[in-house]
């Protein structure tokens, strides 16, 4: 898809940059999750896993009307 919207000359820096901007994400994300299951447990970290997009659309839904 990459190619298809930014060309080939491009396509490169765009998937660099995705790969960039996943790596940065779970530089902050893992040790939260791990926090979070040291203190509550896994299951309570899969069930705010599993309710996080839920959450999502109902903020978009809110946000488009």
């Amino acid at each position: 898809m990459p190619i298809d919207m930014f060309g080939p000359g491009r396509a490169a820096f765009t998937m660099s940059l995705l790969a960039c901007s996943y790596s940065l994400m779970q530089t902050f994300v893992s040790p939260l999750v791990g926090a979070s299951v040291d203190r509550f447990g896994f299951a309570a970290v899969c069930v705010a896993a599993s309710l996080l997009p839920l959450v999502g659309i109902w903020i978009v839904h809110g946000v488009a009307k």
